[in-house]
């Protein structure tokens, strides 16, 4: 996710010189490694991914402002931590049910306030708790009074540890399968052989011994019925632990079997609806409040010109309005995608404005681009846009597909029988 400032003056047009401002600062700050307190990663890749899959795994993902070292641009860095380090021996949580009236209390490691806002965070092996205004703690809420996340895969524990069981089974017996091979005598002979009997008489049976007769050895293989008895119990249980976490079996596993395009259209429809939700959770805890800070440390601090420590405390949400987009998503067929949001645009059920950004794609830059390549072309005295020559597709019925199938099987056929006479 990429922050795009859009400050506005209060006769809501856009305010040119501060967004610009603000945009070569969060290039620098979010692009490199400077927001990081242990300098390993950028905000903008690696740090939202870790904070994601973090926030996945264990629920929650906290971050600590700390001091930044000299010479960064605003004086605030971030550490990121784990949940595990807050300290709950410090809770005196008490539901809100069992008492006659809200009240202060510290639950889960977190002091919070009588309506239930974090006031601060007791961390382990730390003596005094950190204010909350200097932690940003992200977490999918789910429940009106709950003050930690819950990981994404607490409710599916019970199939992941049934088809680790099977993925277990599925190997040793396929093992089993490939390996054993017993040699059974006819009734009229002798089994085992003699020749297994050591010079006591004993039979030897060492590990991957093989039972044969004397003569005429029939060969018996136990039936591979793996593919009838695991795999179908495995798939389930795949099924199940997507469902339980809420996403598509074909976006986790990518097994189109038994899938037609259209179902996989409308899987993908699905799909985008419920990362929407997530992605827009992710952005108003963990991206925005980010924001907020980076921006209040800019005025605080005297670098942003025309915009006084004084004026941004008394409206700062005036200069915190942000976009954040997306990188592009691209379609499984963009022709019939295309298509179609051209009809719904020129139909007005639609804005090119929104379309872009589903895909990620801010409008402004897209005009400024637009713009330049234009002047580029018309400098060079060339046609904008260029034209290319697209072939058409024919459109392929069912008969079309039977005709075709058809002919390549005559034409295996003469082929092989090419030059054999009557056989031709």
């Amino acid at each position: 996710m990429r922050p795009k400032p859009r400050v506005v003056d209060y006769e809501n047009t856009p305010n040119d010189i501060v967004n610009a401002q603000l945009e070569r600062a969060a290039k620098r700050y979010f692009e490199t490694r400077e927001w990081d307190a242990s300098n390993r990663m950028s905000f903008i890749g690696e740090g939202q991914r870790l904070a994601l899959k973090t926030q996945i795994i264990s629920g929650d993902v906290i971050l600590n402002a700390v001091k930044s070292k000299t010479g960064s641009i605003i004086p605030i860095a971030w550490q990121m931590v784990e949940v595990d380090r807050l300290d709950n021996s410090k809770d005196t949580f008490k539901k809100t049910f069992e008492v006659s009236q809200n009240m202060a209390q510290t639950v889960h490691g977190i002091n919070i306030d009588e309506y239930g806002a974090p006031v601060s965070y007791w961390f382990k092996g730390i003596d005094t708790p950190v204010s909350a205004n200097n932690i940003i703690h992200s977490y999918l809420q789910e429940r009106p009074e709950q003050y930690i996340g819950e990981p994404l895969g607490t409710a599916i524990l019970d199939a992941v540890y049934d088809k680790h069981d099977l993925d277990e089974d599925y190997v040793l017996k396929s093992r089993a399968i490939a390996k054993f091979l017993w040699w059974l005598s006819t009734l009229s002979d002798k089994w085992p052989y003699s020749g297994d009997q050591d010079s006591s008489g004993v039979i030897e049976m060492d590990s991957l011994t093989q039972f044969r007769s004397e003569t005429n050895p029939d060969i018996f293989k136990m039936p591979d019925n793996v593919s009838q008895t695991i795999e179908p119990l495995l798939r389930m249980k795949k099924h199940d632990v997507c469902s339980g976490m809420g996403i598509s079996y074909i976006t986790v596993l990518l097994d189109m079997a038994n899938v037609n395009f259209a179902a996989a259209s409308m899987n993908n429809l699905k799909e985008e609806l419920n990362f929407n939700v997530l992605r827009q959770m992710f952005i108003e805890s963990f991206c925005q409040p980010m924001w907020n800070k980076f921006v209040s440390a800019l005025a605080i601090s005297g670098k942003l010109t025309g915009v006084s420590a004084e004026r941004f405390i008394l409206d700062p949400y005036h200069y915190t309005r942000c976009e954040w987009t997306h990188d592009p998503i691209g379609h499984a067929d963009p022709s019939k995608v295309s298509s179609a949001k051209i009809a719904d645009i020129q139909a007005k059920r639609e804005t090119l404005t929104d379309d872009l950004a589903a895909r990620g794609i801010d409008i402004r830059d897209h005009v400024k681009k637009l713009q330049t390549e234009m002047e580029l072309f018309k400098a060079a005295g060339l046609e904008y846009p260029p034209k290319v020559d697209i072939p058409k597709q024919s459109e392929v019925t069912d008969d079309d597909d039977d005709s075709d199938d058809n002919d390549d099987v005559r034409n295996q056929i003469n082929a092989l029988t090419i030059g054999r006479g009557d056989y031709a």
